[in-house]
């Protein structure tokens, strides 16, 4: 079993917030300790974990916890959501940023410019390609880990 503390340090999710969650509901504790410490084990830190997924995808807490305390919630579908939508957030920050990238090499490349800059152009490329590399391997880490770096404990 885990003290909130452990369970903010692990998520990365403030003490603060884990409270809230408590409070409305959405993420109870296994149980209290005689001194009244909220205590969390591994399905709760699973439910957090999704929680966290949920919450990177800007859905709303209250909507969260419907979502969660259906009975016909599927876990394994949610996952798969979260990541065709997650890629979908990927790609619309693709759309942004790869015009603004080859706007700022025409500029730099612009005959005004005397094509003084142009040989920043194949640095300018693969800042983009290496932008998009990040960007995908951020994805896969999120999908997988969830900022979540904790050790099994069954015990």
């Amino acid at each position: 079993m885990k003290t909130v503390k452990d369970v903010s340090e692990i998520s990365r999710v403030s003490i603060r917030t884990l409270r809230y969650y408590d409070k409305i509901g959405l993420l109870k504790p296994t149980e209290l300790s005689d001194a009244g410490y909220r205590l969390y084990d591994n399905k709760a830190l699973e439910r957090l974990r999704e929680i966290m997924f949920f919450k990177e995808l800007e859905i709303p807490l209250e909507d969260i916890k419907k979502i969660m305390d259906s009975p016909n919630y599927d876990k394994e579908q949610a996952l798969l959501t979260q990541k065709n939508l997650l890629e979908q957030k990927r790609n619309q920050l693709n759309g942004i940023i790869v015009p603004s990238v080859w706007a700022e090499v025409a500029r730099i490349a612009s005959p005004e410019m005397g094509y003084y800059w142009l040989p920043s152009l194949p640095y300018m490329l693969v800042f983009l390609a290496v932008g998009i590399y990040l960007m995908d391997a951020l994805i896969v880490y999120k999908v997988t880990y969830v900022e979540f770096n904790w050790e099994n404990d069954d015990a």
